[in-house]
């Protein structure tokens, strides 16, 4: 909207409450212009990305995106990123979590964001309280306190150490695969420096420890994986291949067109 129109939305009504009726002017302004103007940006996009070369490429990441499957009902807890979480005891942190995914699959139910279901000091002040029904009650009310004082007699596994909290993809592989690893990451920031695009466009740790380990030897056996769009799988290949095989890939990685660079 900026970029292409000039026009600044006001971030603070993405958490305006959208469950209240009747809505504020405001939230109904940002619904519209939220709306709007996607076609024109569209249309704009795409012929930027038709006089850089890179529209088929866009079009086959489109696709893939389109493709996939949603998510599957489990939950996407990232204890990582919870606040402090590390000045909690084991224990603690296995109730955070349990408490977490708790909300999780409440906020899937009422399809509310987290957050709106209950925040992270709550989620707190329940962990603090999970021996004592009564607190309990007074801060969710009977039925899901009901619910959690069961999930805390039965957590859902044991103590959560520091140590887990921050695994990283690559820590688990053999010394073959841990050099495939190694390999695919200097091609990754090869790809990077010529493309001169950030890393949230390449292949993630995860990916490039999975294809470490499942080391696949053609393109049908790469395609099979489902990582990339099929462009990626044509473009980029044939250097992941032999990034893996540790032969030189230099000549598969020519015709690569330059991603982050300010439209003309």
């Amino acid at each position: 909207m900026d970029y292409y129109h000039k026009i600044k939305l006001s971030k603070k009504e993405q958490k305006s409450n959208w469950e209240k009726r009747p809505l504020e002017k405001s939230q109904l302004q940002y619904a519209a212009l939220d709306t709007v103007y996607l076609e024109t940006i569209w249309e704009k996009m795409k012929e930027e990305l038709i006089k850089r070369n890179l529209y088929e490429e866009a079009i086959s990441e489109f696709e893939k995106i389109a493709s996939e499957e949603p998510g599957s009902e489990g939950n996407s807890i990232s204890m990582d990123k919870f606040p402090e979480i590390l000045e909690y005891s084991a224990d603690e942190r296995r109730f955070i979590y349990d408490t977490l995914v708790f909300r999780d699959d409440k906020s899937r139910k009422l399809n509310k964001a987290p957050f709106r279901v209950f925040n992270n000091e709550k989620v707190v002040l329940l962990m603090k309280a999970r021996r004592d029904m009564k607190k309990l009650t007074e801060i969710v009310g009977k039925k899901d306190a009901e619910t959690l004082f069961q999930i805390y007699a039965n957590p859902s596994g044991p103590p959560i150490q520091k140590s887990e909290l921050f695994k990283k993809p690559g820590e688990n592989l053999t010394n073959e695969e841990g050099e495939r690893f190694k390999r695919l990451r200097i091609w990754r920031e090869t790809i990077m420096s010529i493309r001169r695009m950030s890393h949230q466009m390449m292949p993630s740790n995860k990916m490039i420890a999975e294809l470490s380990q499942k080391n696949p030897k053609t393109l049908d056996e790469l395609r099979k994986m489902n990582l990339f769009s099929e462009w990626k799988v044509i473009h980029y290949g044939p250097s992941i291949l032999a990034a893996l095989e540790n032969v030189p890939y230099e000549s598969n990685i020519k015709g690569l067109i330059p991603i982050n660079k300010k439209f003309e």
